[in-house]
């Protein structure tokens, strides 16, 4: 069984992945995920630049030399500015412009270890919000909010945007906040009541299979970890 450390963005990440069903998939496909939220222990999450991230990427290498090592950060909100492949990918269609800066990111981090065997790290950059994956089970989203109602909502949602990871980012229109503009209530972070680790762990225990077939990108980054 091999071991996957992973930098996230934040405390609602951490605890989706840490959920008993999620980390059950993960080990069927062969590997344990110990997700970790980037910056120094306390801090609430949140990708402030790249020069910050490589340094933990590069420390979680050498810490663990088996062990494969990646990363989920939300396109939506990211900053761009000191990020590999920018300003090249600001005009590039979204999921080019996320595969260009996921090849730089591999290209600094060679960089920084250049005895680095291939595919130890693996960068992952979710399309275009972590709460995209969500979409992928709109009853199961409907059941945590105590609404049925939204069940078809949020049907519609992916279907108008082409998908759930074409779910854009607006600051009005991303995935989490077409959520909270349909239940204010949206709680993140890893509390016992937050909803994105409920959800993501009742869609893992009973509809995993549809959830890697409407989130391919997804599917395809935890099929290269094992």
């Amino acid at each position: 069984m091999g071991r996957v450390l992973l930098v996230v963005e934040g405390p609602t990440e951490q605890a989706a992945l840490q959920q008993p069903d999620v980390a059950t998939q993960c080990f069927s496909l062969g590997f344990s995920v110990h997700p970790k939220v980037v910056g120094k222990p306390g801090h609430k999450g949140g990708v402030r630049s790249f020069q910050r991230v490589l340094p933990e990427i590069v420390a979680l290498l050498r810490q663990e030399p088996q062990a494969k090592v990646s990363t989920l950060f939300d396109f939506y909100a990211l900053p761009l500015a000191d990020w590999p492949g920018y300003p090249q990918s600001d005009v590039l269609p979204p999921v080019q412009a996320v595969s260009l800066i996921e090849a730089g990111m591999t290209a600094a981090v060679v960089n920084a270890i250049p005895n680095l065997m291939p595919g130890r790290f693996i960068p992952y950059i979710q399309l275009f919000e972590f709460e995209a994956l969500l979409f992928a089970d709109p009853r199961a989203m409907a059941r945590a909010f105590g609404n049925p109602a939204l069940e078809a909502t949020f049907a519609g949602i992916v279907a108008t945007c082409g998908g759930c990871e074409a779910i854009d980012d607006r600051p009005t229109t991303a995935p989490s906040k077409r959520i909270e503009a349909n239940f204010p209530a949206y709680k993140k972070g890893r509390g016992m009541n937050a909803h994105a680790p409920i959800i993501l762990g009742q869609i893992a225990r009973t509809n995993w299979p549809q959830l890697l077939t409407a989130c391919p990108r997804f599917g395809s980054w935890l099929n290269q970890l094992p």
